[in-house]
């Protein structure tokens, strides 16, 4: 009897060294549990203008993780977890997904809900409920690494809030960007950045050609051409190799970290880097990997805030465009 007490005694004290350094999961579920019970495992939180959905990876002392900011497409932000029900981007909080963070083992992922939509007058707001969530987990957020994709309007977001903050985001995923504005192309040298595009996308022009030219005109400025990558597609599918009526839809093959059902490459999808080369994926290395592998060195974009008075003029910037397109 003694012996079994002794034992026993043993086998805690080694359960207890191994999740010192093991950390059990406490947030993440199996991707095969589906995407409602993977939506569960966000929460809710507000900075007083925006909602937003956000999911916490399992925290070990001492460590730090990166954060995803992710932008919902047009009228995407209608209501309250909007944000997550339009996209796949909630697998992102499996267990399956967040083990392929490198330096980490997990990420923070922010979903920030916009009712209006985004657009110029809402990139200090964003920032503001971006910093705000980066303080609330200041202790275990690593601001070396903060990143920001987005889809179709979302997009668009993306390649403003780089412009507007060229020296915060480490990286930065623009899907299906209805429109391309050179002048934010030519401030993302800084960045490492992944476009997305479809060739058959005719939506508001922003079919692979507008792109492609952004990924041409920031191939010959980007400091570092190894963190520029652009994915254009053929034909947009779901990951079982399904059909997808409007072509715009090239969020899924994000969401779907680069990966079919199979464990093989995105059908129909060619990838380039700054080099011109083409990239191939080897499963489970595709999205995540390149993008949690990307990192900012100059401290200054972790404290770069806008200022209350221009967060104050970008609020009720918002409120006026807000009630002149009930008018229009």
């Amino acid at each position: 009897m003694q012996r079994v007490t002794v034992l026993k005694k043993i086998i805690s004290i080694v359960l207890c060294i191994v999740m010192l350094f093991v950390p059990l999961s406490v947030f993440a579920i199996p991707l095969s549990s589906g995407d409602d019970a993977l939506r569960d495992e966000f929460l809710s939180g507000s900075n007083s203008i925006l909602n937003y959905s956000y999911f916490v990876p399992t925290l070990s002392e001492g460590e730090k993780y990166p954060l995803v900011v992710w932008l919902h497409g047009v009228a995407s932000g209608n209501y309250d977890g909007n944000e997550l029900d339009s996209y796949e981007f909630c697998k992102w909080a499996s267990d399956e997904y967040q083990a392929r963070f490198v330096n980490a083992g997990g990420a923070f992922l922010l979903c920030p809900r916009c009712p209006g939509g985004w657009d110029a007058t809402t990139t200090d707001i964003l920032m503001d409920c971006i910093a705000a969530f980066i303080s609330e987990f200041s202790s275990n957020i690593d601001t070396t690494r903060i990143y920001i994709s987005g889809f179709s309007v979302g997009a668009v977001m993306v390649l403003r809030m780089v412009n507007d903050y060229p020296s915060f985001f480490a990286g930065a995923v623009p899907i299906s960007a209805i429109t391309q504005n050179s002048s934010h192309i030519k401030n993302m040298k800084n960045t490492a950045v992944w476009f997305f595009a479809n060739e058959k996308d005719t939506f508001i022009g922003a079919n692979a050609s507008s792109t492609r030219s952004s990924y041409n005109t920031l191939k010959g400025i980007i400091f570092d051409k190894s963190a520029l990558r652009f994915t254009y597609v053929s034909n947009a599918v779901t990951p079982s190799g399904g059909s997808i009526i409007m072509q715009h839809n090239m969020w899924r093959s994000f969401t779907n970290d680069m990966f079919m059902d199979d464990t093989s490459q995105y059908a129909y999808s060619t990838t380039l880097d700054g080099y011109g080369n083409t990239v191939s994926f080897t499963y489970p290395n595709g999205v995540i990997n390149w993008l949690s592998s990307q990192a900012r060195t100059d401290e200054a974009r972790a404290t770069e805030k806008t200022s209350l008075w221009s967060r104050i003029v970008a609020f009720f910037n918002m409120i006026f465009s807000r009630i002149s397109g009930l008018f229009s």
